[in-house]
């Protein structure tokens, strides 16, 4: 029998792997706005521009860039074994990842800004490509899927269609926010033995931002 529990940090704990000033290249993030007409705040393509409810990132339009977040992770648990009553130790599996972000969508309902793939690292010597949870089927009567009219604007380049309008920031969605931990092929649940880090690689389809709200981590614990 396995008892599941788990550890999640706040969005503000997000951190680029690239910025505005890589280097001397040309980075793929810009200023965050303050509100959606601006002003830009200073020094957010380097650092994020993070507040009590995420930290939010502008990218270039057509960009790809990581981004990196640490889930605490102990590697062992004391568990009360009942029929000596003493703690014995017990290792730890990893089940499903999770990152909680709010993104914007063009005027047809597509995902502007969206999560294209997802890893997670144990320390520096194993890394698992994770797999989305499915979404449940949508009514083909859901109003949101109706065909828009003519005269909006095509999208920038073919997107994923954002049923939730980028709402993903407040409840986990299947087909959105949830991952499952597999070995390129397969489901599992690998033991963890130094530390979890999900990375997460968003493309940018215009100039738009992302705010991370939360990143997450479901474990798995064998009981006597």
């Amino acid at each position: 029998m396995s008892a599941r529990f788990a550890m999640w940090v706040h969005g503000v704990s997000a951190y680029p792997e690239r910025t505005a000033g890589d280097a001397g290249v040309d980075g793929p993030l810009l200023n965050a706005w303050e509100s959606v007409t601006g002003p830009g705040v200073p020094h957010s393509e380097l650092t994020g521009f993070r507040q009590g409810y995420g930290a939010t990132f502008r990218g270039k339009a057509f960009h790809d860039n990581w981004f990196h977040f640490s889930i605490p992770a102990p590697v062992i648990v004391p568990v009360l074994e009942p029929d000596n009553q003493h703690y014995n130790e017990r290792v730890i599996h990893l089940e499903k990842v999770f990152v909680l972000f709010k993104n914007y969508v063009s005027a047809r309902r597509g995902a502007l800004a969206r999560i294209e793939r997802v890893d997670v690292w144990d320390g520096g010597q194993s890394r698992y490509p994770a797999r989305l949870v499915p979404a449940p089927p949508f009514s083909e009567d859901d109003p949101s899927r109706s065909a828009p009219s003519d005269d909006v604007p095509p999208d920038p380049e073919p997107l994923p269609f954002d049923p939730y309008g980028g709402d993903h920031h407040l409840d986990i969605q299947r087909g959105w926010n949830m991952w499952t931990i597999t070995d390129g092929v397969n489901n599992i649940t690998p033991l963890i033995r130094w530390g979890i880090c999900i990375s997460v690689l968003v493309h940018f389809s215009a100039e738009i931002e992302i705010r991370f709200a939360a990143a997450g981590a479901d474990f798995l614990v064998e009981m006597p």
